[in-house]
């Protein structure tokens, strides 16, 4: 019988199986490499949507506050803007210019651009950076006139709330009344003077007129500002699909529920 060596095949099958682990090492390192890579693209892909973001709530702040956007040269928001006539995009400005405005690991650009034949209008964009991703967002803003309805109650040339009457707010867009916590935002306003007595609560602000003021008295709160207007609010005619010869008149807890339309009343008396 004769015995042969098989040292040979041995190392073959060893290279064989040390080829097809590397291979497939390399590649599981591959795919990790990739989803880390993909991870971090995500990541900064997020970041730099949440920067953007960032910026268009900075410049509503901003724009809310100077709704003069016609303006340049005068540290306003429109301030960088070059001249009447010029339609080019420019850095918001509120205290400084917003570029590359560092937030976080990124950084966000907030351009403004006026519109031609339109004073109450802007195009707004918003850029956010986060290392080698970039998030763009870009709005259309117009400006309208504050009108009464703004307010849970408003008097063109006065307003005198007494008694328990309480104010709030809610989002009808949300569901009923009674179904959500009420909100801050049960303003009222007048054109003169505002005068609150009793022991009532307006959740949000009392807005007098140009040059008046809010007078409280006994242990009536307002939640919100009792600063004036800087200008009258604009009270528009109404079509009067309904009117009424009685005053409309609750007391305490009692309810009046009106179907739709509009209702002229000569008194409305909360208390």
């Amino acid at each position: 019988m004769v015995l042969r060596r098989h040292d040979g095949n041995a190392i073959l099958i060893s290279i064989f199986a040390v080829t097809t682990l590397l291979i497939l090492g390399s590649a599981f390192l591959s795919s990790v490499t990739f989803d880390i890579k993909n991870a971090s693209w995500q990541l900064h892909r997020v970041q730099a949507f949440y920067l953007a973001e960032a910026g268009v709530n900075r410049a509503i702040k901003a724009l809310r506050n100077d709704l003069d956007w016609t303006s340049f040269n005068d540290g306003s928001a429109t301030n960088n803007r070059q001249g009447a006539e010029d339609f080019d995009w420019y850095p918001l400005y509120d205290g400084q210019d917003v570029v590359d405005v560092t937030l976080g690991e990124g950084t966000y650009t907030v351009m403004l651009r006026n519109l031609p034949g339109n004073p109450k209008g802007l195009d707004l964009k918003s850029i956010g950076r986060s290392r080698s991703q970039t998030w763009t967002i870009q709005l259309r803003l117009g400006a309208h006139d504050r009108g009464p309805f703004e307010f849970a109650a408003f008097g063109g040339s006065g307003l005198s709330v007494s008694g328990s009457v309480e104010t709030d707010s809610y989002n009808s867009a949300l569901g009923r009344y009674e179904d959500q916590t009420p909100g801050q935002e049960g303003n009222i306003g007048s054109n003169g003077d505002i005068r609150i007595t009793g022991s009532g609560c307006i959740k949000g602000d009392a807005t007098p007129g140009p040059g008046c003021s809010v007078t409280i008295t006994g242990s009536a709160v307002v939640t919100g500002s009792t600063e004036p207007a800087p200008e009258e609010f604009t009270l528009r005619g109404l079509d009067i699909e309904f009117s009424s010869d009685e005053d409309l008149r609750e007391t305490g807890t009692s309810r009046e529920i009106l179907s739709d339309g509009i209702y002229y009343f000569d008194e409305i008396r909360l208390t």
